[in-house]
């Protein structure tokens, strides 16, 4: 009788286990068997061309021969600091991209990269400030 309850309790707890994670796939959207649906990633976040995108209206710069980039946005005058970067970051409108320009992030003093960037003390770009990398 006690071998019996105990194969009870067992599979009750697993089928407790089973509704669950059914429960959390359905409300998550997720679909068993189909991989989930990236998040676009935003301003300063990493990026890569084949997995990774970036928000709309942002766009992955990658150095050439880099498999990682990071998500920048769009400026309109060059030497200008760019607006909406993450919180203790700076940016300035620098970036050459075909017809336009785009923001690439700055490291020194008190501006730090974003998370997903480290500040490359080989690239000076004058002023005490270094190039952030992905």
């Amino acid at each position: 009788m006690k071998i019996w309850t105990t194969g009870v309790c067992a599979a009750l707890a697993l089928l407790a286990v089973l509704g669950c994670s059914g429960a959390d796939s359905e409300k998550d959207g997720a679909v068993p068997g189909e991989a989930p649906v990236p998040i676009p990633h935003g301003f300063g976040d990493y990026c890569t061309l084949a997995v990774h995108e970036c928000k709309t209206d942002l766009l992955c710069i990658m150095d050439p021969g880099a498999k990682v980039g990071f998500c920048s946005d769009y400026c309109m005058k060059q030497g200008e600091r760019c607006g909406g970067t993450p919180p203790g970051s700076y940016a300035v409108c620098y970036l050459p991209i075909k017809t336009k320009l785009a923001c690439d992030f700055r490291c020194g003093g008190s501006n730090r990269c974003p998370t997903s960037m480290k500040c490359d003390k080989e690239q000076p770009v004058g002023g005490g400030l270094y190039r952030c990398e992905p």
